[in-house]
């Protein structure tokens, strides 16, 4: 009972991290670390998955009636055209092989022993670090916003 207890709070406050809600007034979610191990493969693809949603373009009606084109660029990515923005908004990108390189990989790093941390960087600068001696890889939880094919790339760099 204790067990299904402590199992339910540390996913409440894993799902808390990311969307940002704050379980306890006293608690501040974001200080927490989670381990990216086993079931946690599930949840990071499907954090990432929404992430690519909320970052893909758009086409958003203005007050006065007329259409512009949204979208979140990132730090890897060229600005794009309205012609590029449009074949986008057309024919979404899956990441199907961005999110089979995060599973393999992150399963590979388990299985070596190596410990992955989504953790929020305050004074460290970058969007990740790996530590050799530790066996330990952070990850800023801002990698996980920016979608699949930047987390992929975060990971294949560290």
């Amino acid at each position: 009972m204790l067990f299904k207890f402590i199992k339910r709070t540390s996913l409440l406050f894993s799902i808390s991290f990311f969307i940002g809600i704050k379980p306890f007034n006293k608690v501040i979610a974001e200080k927490y670390e989670i381990l990216i191990k086993g079931s946690n493969i599930d949840f990071v693809l499907r954090l990432l998955k929404k992430a690519d949603k909320r970052n893909a373009p758009k086409i958003v009606i203005n007050e006065d009636g007329s259409k512009s084109i949204t979208y979140k660029k990132n730090n890897f990515q060229k600005a794009l055209s309205q012609k590029e923005l449009l074949d986008l908004i057309k024919n979404p990108k899956n990441y199907i092989h961005e999110k089979k390189f995060v599973i393999e990989t992150l399963n590979f790093l388990n299985d070596l022993g190596v410990s992955l941390v989504i953790t929020n960087f305050e004074e460290e600068k970058g969007s990740a670090y790996w530590s050799p001696k530790n066996k330990l890889i952070k990850i800023d939880k801002r990698a996980i916003n920016a979608g699949s094919l930047t987390f992929a790339r975060i990971l294949n760099h560290e």
